[in-house]
């Protein structure tokens, strides 16, 4: 099970070093632990860092790596766990919350937070198509 803990992740300083944005509510998973030092995640963030806790495997070390020095791995990784979080929030929400849950997440997908270079439209899009 996956826990949430109350400080900075492990590899903080490398995230920093890597130039990719971060703000006080940012929230890391490493992995099978959610690091939020500064909020308390809904339940739809918990799901979307879970995809990440899979995605890792058991060398979170060699996958954040990766995630930090390769942008189309950041992307499908990011794509993957949105998708997945908006299909928790449509899944156990009714359709207006989904609705706005997909602008508000293709919104930080779409922000400078992940470097992507696309807009919010391209991510909802993608988000809605995801298989």
């Amino acid at each position: 099970m996956i826990k949430v803990i109350k400080s900075l992740p492990p590899n903080y300083e490398a995230i920093k070093q890597s130039g990719l944005k971060t703000n006080d509510n940012t929230v890391y998973c490493y992995g099978d632990k959610i690091y939020a030092p500064n909020c308390d995640p809904y339940p739809d963030v918990i799901y979307h860092e879970s995809i990440h806790s899979k995605q890792q495997g058991d060398n979170p070390e060699a996958w954040w790596q990766r995630y930090l020095n390769d942008s189309g791995f950041r992307f499908e990784q990011e794509l993957e766990a949105f998708a997945g979080q908006y299909n928790f929030v449509k899944k156990n929400t009714d359709a207006r919350y989904a609705k706005q849950s997909l602008e508000e997440i293709s919104e930080v997908m779409a922000s400078e937070q992940y470097q992507f270079g696309i807009t919010r439209y391209q991510v909802s899009s993608l988000i809605r198509h995801y298989k």
